[in-house]
Order: C-alpha cells, then structure tokens, then sequence
C-alpha cells in the first residue's frame, strides 16, 4: 500500500510522518542527495523560483544545492501537519521558509537580505517516494524581501509602473502602426 492509497489507515499516517522528517531534515541540512533518495528516478519537481522543472534525482540534488548556494542558511519549518486528499496519492504540506541570500540565485546577485514567507507543497507519491512536487508561494514577497523588486507604494514601484505604461503604450502604437 502506497502513502495515501487508503488515507484512514494508521500505517499511511505513520509512513507520511517519518518521510516528512526525513524529508526536512534533509532540507534543513541542504543534502541534496539526501532529498533525492525520497524521490522516485523520474520525479518532477517545480518551483516557482525556476521556469523549468527540475528532472529526476540528480535535477533535485541540483535545486538543492542551488538553493544551499544562494540561502546556506535556508531553513524549512512544517506550519500545520500534512494534509491528505482522499481520492488519490496527494499531500498539501505547508511550510514557513526563512534564508539569507549571500550567494547569486538564477540571474540575480546576491542581496544580504533575508526572507520569511509561508508556502504549501503538493507532493505526488509513487511506491512510497515522491514522483510530482509542486511548491506554492508568493514569489513577489520573495522579491521584495531580497530588494529585487521595490517595495509596494515605494517610488521605485511607482517608477516601474510608468515604464511599464509607457512599453505598453509603445507597443500599442507599433501594433497601430502594421
């Protein structure tokens, strides 16, 4: 029986509990071989910081060790217990992830600034590891925090607003002008 074939049972809650420490424990750790021995060989892993998935064990290793690079204080806390939906082998964990960004992270450089924001896993299992993982958060949050984007209200903010309107206009005028 997998993980959540048959979610009332004891031994599934028992099995998601040991994996889930397991799995942030290694996290929390930054191992990335240690997060990819949970996953199946093909397991397909999205978040939102990157525009592609990462692909099988070595793709998870590789996003761990990203994300140890750019946040080596990166930590990952469960912020209720894991919720399992009962028509298939799917969890909704969510989380509380906090980091320093000291080191560069996709194009951008690193900013000395930390972050704090909430997020939920939906985690796909196969044979009791992990074959589908989607994280959800609020990536504008994130930039924000790292000062990659100005502050809500802030002049800066409203300085990308008046670009923003004026490729917009630009744009309208060259598709007037075809």
């Amino acid at each position: 029986m997998t993980v959540v074939d048959a979610v009332a049972t004891e031994i599934d809650r028992a099995f998601l509990t040991d994996w889930t420490a397991r799995f942030l424990k290694a996290w929390n750790a930054l191992d990335g071989q240690a997060v990819a021995s949970l996953c199946t060989e093909d397991v397909v892993w999205r978040d939102p910081s990157s525009p592609q998935p990462f692909i099988g064990r070595d793709g998870v290793r590789e996003f761990v060790e990203m994300t140890g690079r750019a946040f080596p204080d990166f930590h990952v806390v469960e912020t209720a217990p894991p919720y399992f939906l009962s028509d298939c082998a799917r969890v909704l964990s969510p989380y509380q992830m906090t980091g320093t960004m000291v080191g560069p992270a996709n194009a951008f450089a690193p900013t000395g600034r930390k972050i704090s924001v909430s997020g939920v896993d939906d985690w796909t299992f196969k044979d009791g590891l992990l074959c589908g993982y989607d994280s959800y958060y609020d990536t504008v949050a994130v930039a924000r925090q790292l000062g990659i984007m100005p502050a809500s209200g802030s002049r800066g903010e409203r300085l990308m607003a008046r670009i923003q309107h004026a490729q917009a206009r630009l744009q309208r005028w060259k598709a007037q002008a075809s």
